[in-house]
Order: C-alpha cells, then structure tokens, then sequence
C-alpha cells in the first residue's frame, strides 16, 4: 500500500509504455520548455473589520480592492495572456 505522501508517476515518468513513446517521437527535436515557478512566495489572509479600514489598506497599497476581490499581488502584476503565446516553427 502507498503512503498518503506518495506521488503517483506523472505521464512522462511511466517507462516504456506505448503512450510515452508516441510522445517521446513526436516531441523529437523540439526545444525545451521550461515552465518558471509562477506561485506567489507568501500569502497572507488580511481581515478588515469595516469598509473603511479596506479602502485605507488599499490605498496604502496603491490597488483597487472591493468586497468581491479575493486576492491582490503586491507590488501589483501585469496578467499574463497565455493564449498568445505559441511555439511556431514556419512563418
């Protein structure tokens, strides 16, 4: 039986099963990709006890925080627009 600890084999650590080959021929010659770490280093949870103590923490921020936004990046983000990035190899 496995520990709860246990990680199950992702898809590509499975040895020489037929899917895994089929993946490891047709991504032949491909550049590497390499995914950085986009997880935030710390979170915190931040209690208010009005509405007025959070519009002076989000002035003290500089970011526009309202009672539905559940989290805010300090300093603020730029959102990523994933959908537009592709590998293209011919014009």
């Amino acid at each position: 039986m496995k520990s709860k600890d246990e990680k199950p084999p992702s898809f590509f650590e499975l040895g020489d099963n037929t899917y895994v080959q089929r993946w490891r021929d047709e991504w032949k010659g491909m550049p590497e990709f390499v995914q950085r770490n986009l997880k935030p280093w710390k979170q915190l949870i931040i209690n208010f006890s009005c509405e007025e103590d959070m519009d002076q923490f989000a002035s003290l921020v500089e970011q526009r925080i309202t009672p539905t936004t559940q989290s805010i990046w300090y300093p603020i983000q730029k959102a990523i627009d994933a959908s537009k990035m592709r590998y293209i190899d011919e014009p």
